[in-house]
């Protein structure tokens, strides 16, 4: 690692140290604890590491405004002739909401929560928890971006009561614009921080799989010009159970302002959130797409005691065999961070399921199945990367899984849309 390197991992620490102690414990404990995390923090893939990506440009918070009688608010931008893409980021302190539409300059609706088209392709257009965060363009398809001054307007929940007065609770929004002038919509790289929590810091094995895991996902992602820049850090401080990053958390914030830039990645013992999902799914992500500034959504967590299964050690694979169906742990880790990483930048499930039928799917070229049993005969559509959990071959006497480790065209043009890639 060169100096400069050093130093900015140094500073890195010690904010995210500072983001989680204060106010909580004494400075004495701080600066020991900062001590053995450089000791502890080694990047055992820099060798392998491409340089670290341009962090999209940030116009900070527009105005923050009040919400209107009807529950709406508009914000105008402008956006100069050099952008590419943007990042809308709009957020409210307790009410959940929605993006209702965007228009350009020209008077044309380049993003409207009523076309199935646009809510195919985004969730932006459903009540959330803030922040709510849009990503723009997705596909070559959509028009163009105009240069000119830019409408969005939010909606929020049905208003609340004060119980005292039977007055209305007055509520604000206030929206952040994320900007790239990059114009190469075929290779770009995304910076990641990789951050193991409690006892994930101090254990090898653990350690061990987690940066094959990352290598694995490099690799894949490299294939569709995507490089991924990764840091790691040890925080033995975290809690061992990680809050729910799609209800949201101060914690992620505050780490997220620490980090300056990139996706932060919690390797955790335990998300209670996951207890809903497919058993073999171990990462889920704040939002999609997620913000690319601090917000308590910015985040993805991993349940790596979900990951390493019963014996809690990275251990079951199959070497010998040389099928196309690996049950690696390691693998499946590789492949859930990757799912959830992709998610995160604004990739949809390529279906969705309602028991063991399909119920929905994306807007795109990816394939498709109709159900769990059309699916296990379908490697186009089991095989993609964002297909929603590792799929188990019911043929195999073994539990074996069908590798995810592909995109469809428009998949990748979605992907290189995305502000986070410089």
């Amino acid at each position: 690692m060169n100096s400069f390197a050093r130093k900015r991992r140094i500073l890195k620490i010690f904010k995210l140290m500072m983001a989680f102690y204060q106010p909580r414990v004494y400075r004495p404990i701080l600066f020991l604890s900062v001590v053995i995390a450089l000791i502890s923090c080694t990047n055992s893939s820099d060798n392998d590491n491409p340089p670290p990506g341009t962090a999209p440009s940030s116009l900070g918070a527009l105005q923050e405004r009040e919400v209107s009688e009807n529950r709406t608010v508009d914000f105008e931008f402008d956006l100069g002739g050099e952008i590419a893409a943007f990042q809308l980021v709009a957020r409210n302190e307790n009410e959940q909401l929605r993006l209702v539409e965007i228009e350009d300059p020209e008077g044309n609706l380049v993003f409207d929560s009523t076309r199935a088209l646009d809510n195919r392709l985004s969730g932006a257009g459903s009540l959330q928890n803030s922040p709510v965060t849009y990503n723009y363009p997705q596909l070559s398809s959509q028009p163009l971006l105009v240069p000119g001054t830019y409408r969005a307007r939010f909606e929020l929940e049905p208003a609340e009561f004060n119980s005292d007065s039977d007055e209305v609770i007055i509520s604000s929004v206030s929206l952040d614009l994320l900007t790239k002038s990059d114009g190469d919509l075929l290779t770009g790289t995304v910076n990641v921080n990789a951050v193991l929590s409690a006892s994930a810091a101090g254990s090898r094995n653990i350690r061990d799989a987690v940066e094959e895991a990352f290598r694995i996902s490099q690799k894949m992602l490299s294939r569709f010009g995507v490089q991924l820049h990764i840091e790691f850090f040890n925080l033995p401080e975290l809690p061992e159970t990680l809050p729910d990053p799609m209800a949201g958390d101060l914690l992620f914030e505050e780490l997220a302002a620490a980090t300056e830039g990139g996706i932060n990645i919690y390797i955790a013992s335990s998300v209670p959130s996951l207890g809903g999902q497919r058993e073999y799914v171990s990462a889920i992500e704040g939002a999609s797409p997620g913000a690319l500034i601090p917000s308590p959504r910015s985040a993805i967590v991993v349940d790596i005691n979900r990951a390493a299964g019963e014996d809690g050690l990275f251990d079951h694979s199959d070497e010998e065999d040389d099928s196309d169906i690996d049950d690696s742990e390691v693998r499946l880790l590789a492949e859930n961070v990757t799912h959830s990483l992709l998610s995160y930048l604004g990739l949809s499930d390529t279906v969705n399921f309602s028991g063991s039928t399909v119920a929905s799917s994306d807007a795109l070229d990816s394939e498709k199945c109709t159900s769990l049993d059309a699916c296990q005969e379908n490697k186009g559509a089991n095989g993609n990367l964002m297909f929603p959990f590792p799929l188990e071959d019911e043929d195999s006497d073994q539990d074996k899984f069908f590798p995810r480790d592909r995109l469809s065209p428009q998949q990748i043009e979605l992907l290189q849309r995305s502000v986070a890639l410089d």
